[in-house]
């Protein structure tokens, strides 16, 4: 019977305990959920207020480039800036509430990962920015030296602006790698050998196809001295007027017929002009 009595004893000294430290804790309990309550109201509408104050044409016009990233459209991934600005803000206020309803529970362990978490934020957003301006800028370089290959008439033109956007895509990626704080040493050290082989085969291959191609273009600067449209010449059997000139060949127009041959043939051969 006594024995009884202890164990009814120590199941009420154990549920009084419980009942104790619940009661203690309930106010504490309350207080983080009114703070997490409140702060997805106040990141709710902070997201919103910022998608209003941002749908602007110009936040379009970047939203379109940005999707216009050779990287993005290869794949089924879409860019939206204005959401992913939004969506920053909101998880960085929930974030805060998170810290001072972990404060509030006296979770110091978690309250410590998350305030880590917020600091690093801006690390990451910084790199995310330079990822995104160093791609369109590379981008940007991609173009402009295709259309300047286009305009000499190179016929590898995609296959050497596209290669310099991927070696300037790489170096932007590292570089904003290394400033959200990952260690990319010895990626950097193993991507530079592989670079430097590629580059230094394609440079090599490129200047033993384009020999002729290059004799062409200097031919067509130096010739112009000396030849114009509309000269008549003789060259060999070949008489006729020259009713074009670009930077590789030269068309003279003999009779019904035009005859093309290559721009270094005005240094080369022996040329007559006619007038």
């Amino acid at each position: 019977m006594e024995t009884l009595q202890q164990w009814q004893s120590m199941f009420y000294n154990a549920l009084n305990a419980f009942g104790t430290t619940v009661m203690n804790a309930l106010p504490n309990v309350i207080g983080a959920l009114v703070l997490l309550f409140i702060g997805w109201l106040i990141a709710k509408a902070v997201a919103y207020a910022i998608r209003k104050i941002l749908s602007s044409q110009t936040m379009a016009r970047i939203t379109e480039r940005l999707n216009q990233l050779a990287l993005l459209e290869r794949s089924d991934v879409s860019v939206d800036s204005v959401q992913i600005i939004s969506r920053f803000v909101y998880w960085v206020i929930l974030l805060l509430f998170f810290v001072a309803a972990s404060e509030t529970l006296g979770w110091t362990a978690v309250s410590r990962t998350l305030n880590e978490l917020i600091n690093y934020l801006p690390a990451l957003l910084s790199a995310l920015v330079i990822a995104l301006i160093g791609l369109y800028l590379a981008q940007t370089v991609r173009n402009f030296v295709r259309t300047a290959l286009h305009s000499m008439q190179i016929g590898a033109a995609n296959l050497i602006s596209s290669l310099l956007f991927y070696v300037l895509a790489i170096i932007v990626i590292l570089t904003a790698l290394e400033q959200a704080g990952v260690n990319t040493g010895v990626i950097t050290a193993n991507l530079t050998l592989i670079i430097g082989a590629i580059v230094g085969a394609v440079a090599i291959s490129f200047a033993i196809a384009s020999r002729h191609v290059l004799e062409n273009i200097l031919a067509s600067f130096y010739s112009r001295r000396n030849f114009a449209v509309g000269d008549k010449i003789r060259l060999d059997t070949i008489e006729g007027e020259i009713v074009r000139m670009d930077s590789v060949s030269v068309v003279v127009k003999t009779g019904t017929t035009e005859v093309v041959f290559p721009t270094r043939s005005l240094i080369d051969e022996r040329i007559e002009k006619l007038s």
